[in-house]
């Protein structure tokens, strides 16, 4: 009986607490170079603007029939709540009658792509259908009825438009920091040389110089390691970005493992590969010191687990510098046979 009055305890305060709020994912719509995600949870319109403010924007002002059928693909999924089934998909736009139809973000978009039965509605706030909707399928047009505003099981999501990335250093708008957006940044360019900025690319250049480069590399390595809570920059050399390099580990995921293993790549090289300049090769020396095993070799044994890079044992380090070398040795024989 106890267990039961417990039980019913924590259900009633799970229930009191309403829908859980979902993370947003973040799309990048360079024509634009704007990004949009999904409220966190099923609401009202004025709590769709109210969250869409909460994470820095509005709803979403649609300009053009371009960025309307970006929207209408990107976010077909959408699905509204308990009374209506997938095929019935919107969302909450920010197109609303105050005093007239304006746009929540103050902008001035004339664009529209009004239902055809518009004028047989008469609420006050628009959503967009988004697509799999009937007759509807794949068209976006917009439609509005206050039945969506006021009646819980009928609330879709909201699309907040916002000017510059929430998570800068995500590039891949997953909420997530890690290797997937380094390696998509060492991708994008030969970093020591520098690229200047594609407009589809924008995201890539961080530190707004028009630039990218080896900078970007760096603010990436700061910014990542702040987001996921660490007090310094991740370290050239961390391949796996576990916060410390090492020679080896027994999933095959060690540092040095990993950059023996594409050693001699000449192109196409990422960091997740050895590629630790973002150059797009993995080697061993260059002459400025830049080398993927020279990056390496000097930040052997630093971790940042705590915070702070801690500096090995001489004894301790001139082993692991053993290993490195011991590995490189193999790898580079390896790839040259």
């Amino acid at each position: 009986m106890e267990r039961f009055l417990v039980g019913l305890a924590v259900v009633l305060v799970l229930s009191a607490a309403g829908p859980a709020e979902a993370a947003t994912t973040w799309e990048y719509n360079s024509a634009t170079g704007h990004w949009y995600g999904l409220t966190g949870r099923h609401s009202s319109w004025n709590e769709a603007e109210s969250q869409a403010q909460a994470a820095g924007g509005h709803l979403v002002t649609i300009n053009d029939a371009t960025e309307n059928a970006w929207l209408t693909t990107t976010f077909r999924d959408a699905y509204v709540r308990d009374h209506q089934t997938p095929w019935q998909n919107i969302a909450w736009i920010g197109y609303h009658n105050s005093s007239g139809w304006k746009w929540s973000s103050g902008e001035s978009s004339t664009y529209t792509s009004l239902y055809q039965l518009w004028g047989s509605y008469s609420g006050a706030y628009t959503y967009l259908h988004l697509a799999n909707h009937g007759d509807l399928a794949g068209r976006g047009e917009w439609n509005h009825n206050s039945l969506h505003n006021n009646t819980y099981g009928y609330q879709p999501l909201g699309i907040i438009e916002l000017d510059s990335n929430p998570v800068p250093a995500d590039f891949n708008g997953d909420g997530n920091v890690d290797i997937i957006d380094v390696n998509l940044l060492t991708a994008e360019a030969d970093l020591p040389l520098g690229l200047m900025v594609p407009p589809a690319d924008a995201k890539f250049d961080l530190n707004l110089d028009k630039i990218i480069a080896t900078a970007d590399l760096d603010q990436w390595l700061a910014d990542a390691a702040t987001f996921n809570g660490l007090a310094s920059p991740y370290l050239r050399g961390d391949a796996n970005l576990d916060g410390d390099v090492d020679v080896w580990d027994l999933d095959g995921t060690g540092d040095a493992q990993l950059l023996s293993e594409n050693l001699g790549m000449e192109t196409g090289a990422v960091w997740g590969d050895g590629d630790f300049n973002g150059d797009g090769d993995v080697d061993v020396w260059a002459m400025d010191g830049s080398g993927d095993a020279q990056l390496l070799s000097e930040n052997l044994g630093s971790s940042l687990d705590v915070g702070t890079n801690a500096v090995p044992e001489p004894s301790t380090l001139a082993l692991l510098a053993m290993g490195v070398f011991g590995l490189l040795a193999y790898g580079w024989r390896r790839n040259i046979r």
